[in-house]
């Protein structure tokens, strides 16, 4: 996908993802903060889950590469010391960000009063379905992150962490394409 394109969506989904917390956030009478988890993610959850997340990292990165779908171009020489820096920001910050603030901010707010383990699994198919660029294998790679950022949420209490995880496995996508 076009970085341009791809900036322009992240914001697009931050907009969004701000203004639906700060409606329901009003309805609900709450600050639109505690609606999207902004708060500090609990401690001992969040240690665990982030051990957790770097076990589910390796383990996926050994099913991307077995599978052959490793980063197989490098971006150095690709473009421009700007074009790559804001390529790297969009990856690194402002889709993860997007992102968390959508699936695990928004929607997994509204799925779990009726359900958590609902919300885990709608959020974690729906943010599977934003990666359709990828394979079918790349995408169950994707849905098993997005079940665990799910838990994550659930458990921490917390949109912060899976926004930290989030940016941590994207930064190893990034890394792998810059060496």
């Amino acid at each position: 996908m076009n970085t341009l394109v791809q900036i322009l969506t992240s914001l697009f989904l931050i907009a969004c993802s701000l203004v639906a917390a700060q409606v329901n956030a009003r309805k609900r009478h709450i600050p639109r903060k505690e609606f999207l988890g902004l708060g500090p993610p609990k401690f001992m959850p969040s240690v665990i889950l982030m051990i957790g997340f770097t076990a589910l990292a390796g383990a996926l990165e050994v099913v991307y590469r077995h599978a052959g779908l490793g980063a197989n171009t490098s971006w150095v020489g690709k473009y421009s010391a700007s074009a790559l820096a804001i390529r790297i920001v969009g990856i690194l910050v402002l889709a993860p960000l997007g992102e968390e603030l959508l699936f695990r901010g928004v929607i997994f707010k509204l799925l779990a009063t009726k359900s958590t383990a609902a919300a885990i699994l709608i959020t974690a198919g729906l943010f599977a379905g934003c990666h359709m660029e990828y394979s079918w294998l790349a995408m169950v790679l994707v849905f098993m992150s997005g079940l665990y950022y799910g838990l994550a949420r659930a458990w921490s209490g917390s949109t912060l962490l899976t926004i930290a995880m989030h940016c941590a496995g994207n930064g190893v996508a990034v890394y792998q394409r810059l060496h």
